[in-house]
């Protein structure tokens, strides 16, 4: 079962399989004529982050753009956005219009794999993270898309629960991320 593949995937390994989940999403829906590179821009600061401060600020920040957040039928003047612009909003709002549910549940639950344990740590290796997985790979599974090669993860694999931070792994290089993102463009 895929839960005891990623039980010891670091937290931003686990992080990079739902973007590049997404990255799969996108092309089988035929979404990729649509432009990404702002979301994926805010997404990929999350593992690319130096120290957990960045994975807060992240939480506050870069969250905002979430189709959680963004579709909402207040107007942004009432959504209290503290970090994204009017601009931002409604680029957002017109990108998760032009999709599915289902693509804006694999944004939805790739961010809560990121912001889950922040406050509360990653106790027993943050076993919801995977659940959240989970979820995201049923998506897959049910509109017949490729799951992404689980083994490509396995460089992300921590050891021992002795500290928090080595279940969140260390900051994932963006060259590394881009080549993830890149290989998952494809899908059966």
């Amino acid at each position: 079962m895929v839960k005891e593949q990623l039980i010891n995937i670091t937290i931003r390994g686990r992080f990079l399989f739902g973007l590049c989940a997404l990255q799969k999403a996108i092309n089988h829906w035929h979404f990729d004529n649509l432009n990404w590179q702002m979301l994926f821009d805010f997404l990929i600061k999350y593992p690319s982050g130096d120290q957990i401060r960045d994975l807060v600020l992240w939480h506050e920040n870069q969250a905002e753009c979430i189709p959680f957040c963004i579709l909402d039928d207040q107007p942004y003047e009432e959504c209290m956005f503290e970090f994204i612009s009017k601009i931002q909003y409604e680029y957002f709002k017109d990108l998760y219009n032009q999709t599915n549910k289902e693509v804006c549940e694999i944004i939805d639950l790739t961010a809560q794999v990121g912001t889950q344990s922040l406050y509360g740590g990653v106790r027993d290796g943050s076993p919801i993270t995977i659940e959240y997985l989970n979820r995201i790979i049923n998506i897959l599974e049910k509109n017949n898309i490729e799951i992404p090669n689980l083994n490509d993860f396995d460089r992300f694999i921590y050891e021992s629960a002795e500290t928090d931070w080595i279940v969140w792994g260390d900051k994932i290089e963006i060259e590394v991320i881009e080549k993830f993102l890149n290989s998952n463009k494809t899908s059966k």
